[in-house]
Order: structure tokens, then sequence, then C-alpha cells
């Protein structure tokens, strides 16, 4: 129950100074740029949260809502649907497949998956677990070959990351 406490007395502090930090938006400038750029590794309103995929040389994605890749912006907004990241591991870089295979873009040292507005509200792009759970991950998110592996890092803003750690840290019981 004392960590629980101690859990909760974190969560609230963090939460407490990310609102601080996003009502003095006028006063830090680059704050202000974060909106437009939440995959900037600098900012420091974007977190970056590493995820375990266990050693995956391909990874299977689901594009639902508006994403470009960062680093090929002239390619425009990525139709929602299926999509593979595969690590090549001959050159050590990555290439990204559509449903049907076809190649999107290849020998990137990153993919770097950047969230816009989408007119419908959806706009998150769903991972599948090893055990075979879907889950969903808002922000960006960047992809890049380690070894011969696929590693994932999902960039997100603190406060809409705490809304979703929240929920699952407290049960609807918490008085």
């Amino acid at each position: 129950m004392k960590k629980l406490n101690r859990a909760l007395c974190v969560l609230v502090a963090i939460f407490v100074m990310a609102s601080t930090f996003a009502s003095l938006e006028i006063a830090f400038p680059q704050t202000a740029s974060a909106a437009m750029n939440p995959a900037a590794d600098a900012d420091s309103s974007t977190i970056r949260i590493k995820l375990s995929y266990n050693n995956r040389t391909e990874m299977p994605i689901i594009i639902d809502g508006v994403y470009s890749i960062l680093e090929k912006q002239e390619l425009g907004a990525l139709a929602r649907g299926n999509y593979k990241v595969v690590a090549d591991n001959a050159s050590g870089t990555l290439r990204l497949l559509d449903n049907n295979g076809a190649t999107v873009v290849e020998n990137m040292a990153a993919i770097t998956l950047k969230r816009h507005t989408a007119p419908d509200g959806a706009n998150c792009i769903k991972l599948t677990t090893d055990t075979g759970t879907t889950r969903n991950y808002l922000g960006d998110m960047k992809f890049f070959p380690k070894d011969t592996y696929v590693m994932a890092v999902n960039h997100v803003f603190l406060e809409t990351y705490l809304y979703g750690v929240i929920g699952y840290e407290m049960s609807n019981s918490w008085p």
C-alpha cells in the first residue's frame, strides 16, 4: 500500500509540473515549438518510451490516423492500414513495406512516423505484442535498427502519457 501511495504521489507531482510548464508556454519559445514537432529529442515536454518487442526482424504496424514519415516529408501522408517495418541485416538499415509488400521507403537509418491531426479524431499507431494483444500508441513512433532487429520508441507528450498511465495505475474504486 505504501508503494502505491508513493507511486501516486510521484504521478501527481509529475502532472503538476507538466501543467506548470504548459502554462509557461509564452515564456519558453522552445515549448511552443514542441507542439509543431513532438519528435524533437531535446524537447522537455515530450518523453520517449522504448517499447520491448522481443528481437523482431519485422514489426507489423497498423496506422490508424494521419501520419507521415518525418525523414521523407515529400511523400506526404501515409494511407491508413497495415504496414511492416523490416530490418535489412546486410546494410543495417530499415525498410517500410505496405500491406501488399511494396516498398514505401528503404535504406533508412531510422523511420519516424510523425503524427498529424486527423479530422475524425482517430490517430494512433497499433502494435501487436508477442502475446497477440494489440496496443494503441499516441504520438510519434520512431523505428531504428539495433543489431539485426527493429527497435521502436514512442515519442509522446508528457500530459498525454500521464492520462494513459494513471488509468492503469489506479482502480475505479480509488477514493
